[in-house]
């Protein structure tokens, strides 16, 4: 019997370089792949994986995604997808939680 998906909200395919850290810890930044994002997640490939329930700082687009990894899936020689749950979003201006969709801030709805 095959998993059931628990998701809430849809996800978008995205294929662009970022950054990751973690949060508040610049020295321990590395380049991501974002893989597809939805309202409040992302799911990332990274060549290094982060404990699960680490606070990280995304960077895409000059917009700094925070929020908490979720998942690391060790995936062998092609590295880690982690599953962050994205809590805010600043452009410059903090983003109300209640107001947050990635998807809009990037334009994939």
């Amino acid at each position: 019997m095959g998993k059931i998906d628990q998701r809430k909200d849809s996800r978008y395919e995205f294929d662009e370089l970022a950054t990751m850290s973690l949060e508040g810890l610049p020295s321990t930044r590395l380049v991501v792949r974002v893989l597809d994002i939805s309202r409040v997640g992302l799911r990332i490939r990274a060549s290094l994986t982060f404990t699960v329930g680490s606070r990280v700082e995304v960077v895409l687009r000059g917009v700094k995604v925070f929020g908490q990894i979720k998942y690391s899936r060790n995936l062998g020689e092609e590295g880690f997808n982690l599953g962050i749950q994205a809590d805010r979003a600043s452009d410059g201006a903090e983003v109300p939680k209640v107001e947050m969709d990635l998807t809009v801030l990037f334009g994939r709805h």
